[in-house]
């Protein structure tokens, strides 16, 4: 008797959860606009206080220097492998089709818009 009710009752909290859930389900779309809004937000504002703190503090605009140079020297390095060589030359190679595709369906949405 005990299992009965016990089962019941994980049953009847099983339901009302998924009641909840189907609540929920309707205004996620919303919420999850609303989230990346406030994440985005939130992101601009952290990195203006990060600015504000590496102008206001010398030892941080030190280390900032420091990392830009570094992060120069790494890019600069691995530059020279063949392999990354390469795939930068893809890359190059990618950007410019793009960019040329971008051009022509610029000029037929001009086109388009002149025959209307």
């Amino acid at each position: 008797m005990k299992k009965i009710v016990l089962l019941l009752c994980a049953m009847l909290a099983f339901s009302l959860t998924a009641e909840e859930v189907g609540k929920e389900e309707i205004n996620v779309e919303k919420r999850l606009a609303e989230l990346q809004a406030e994440r985005t937000k939130t992101q601009k504002t952290l990195i203006q206080h990060r600015r504000k703190a590496i102008r206001a503090d010398k030892y941080a605009a030190k280390l900032a220097r420091e990392i830009l140079t570094l992060n120069q020297q790494l890019s600069e390095y691995l530059d020279t492998k063949q392999d990354i060589k390469k795939l930068n030359q893809d890359l190059a190679k990618i950007d410019r089709q793009i960019k040329e595709l971008k051009q022509i369906q610029a000029e037929q949405n001009k086109k388009a818009n002149a025959k209307k």
